[in-house]
């Protein structure tokens, strides 16, 4: 016998204003844990790691801007140096 989560299912019955949100997260978790009872352990490591490594390369692809489309700055930092800012700002 397989046992559902009990948090998403109590957000599928939740009525307020993020209620939608909370339906779409209730639905989220249960196939998550519908697929971790349905897939082995080893499998469901493997697609995380192919995940990252997927999403790594993804943003290692720099976007190909036409010089119509470019936006001149005069202080380019570069993605890096922006992440680096924002993070210490944030923090």
């Amino acid at each position: 016998m397989r046992l559902l989560p009990i948090a998403p299912l109590v957000a599928l019955l939740c009525r307020d204003r993020s209620a939608s949100a909370r339906r779409r997260h209730a639905c989220s978790g249960l196939l998550g844990a519908w697929l971790a009872s349905e897939i082995r352990p080893k499998i469901i490591n493997w697609a995380v790691v192919a995940s990252f490594v997927v999403t790594a390369v993804w943003i290692l692809i720099t976007n190909k801007l036409r010089d119509a489309d470019a936006v001149p700055t005069t202080h380019s930092i570069g993605v890096l140096g922006t992440t680096v800012l924002a993070f210490s700002v944030l923090e």
